[in-house]
């Protein structure tokens, strides 16, 4: 990525990020959207198919070219950092903000910690483990 500016942002999305219902069980990490698994064991996300948002989340950073990370939280937010090329940055943040994962409902978008630096501080695009 040489002569190529980077920029690195953290974020927290509100809004329906996070699927819950009571016939499943949360389990996994994941962002706008968790896993679930049903009470007999199978797996479904809110993509279907045993995706999960974070899995979607994942998958565009990564079309993209940018590291980080997304995780849900226990306020029911999901948050995150992406780093890459400061235009596929600025995709990504428009993706969080107008579109997310599938069957998510982004309200609110809060970007913060905006910069420019000079190296990568992550070196791929992950989905830890829930902050609770």
């Amino acid at each position: 990525m040489a002569g190529t500016k980077l920029a690195s942002f953290e974020y927290e999305i509100f809004g329906k990020v996070q699927e819950h219902s009571e016939d499943c069980e949360i389990s996994g990490a994941s962002g706008l959207g968790q896993e679930h698994r049903t009470k007999d064991g199978g797996g479904r996300g809110p993509g279907g198919g045993g995706k999960t948002g974070g899995d979607f989340t994942k998958k565009k950073a990564k079309s993209l070219g940018l590291v980080g990370w997304v995780r849900n939280t226990e306020q029911g937010t999901v948050t995150g950092i992406a780093q890459g090329p400061q235009d596929k940055v600025k995709v990504m943040k428009e993706w969080l903000e107008k579109e997310g994962s599938p069957e998510s409902r982004v309200d609110r978008a809060e970007f913060k910690n905006e910069r420019t630096i000079s190296k990568l501080e992550f070196e791929s695009f992950t989905v830890p483990d829930p902050d609770y």
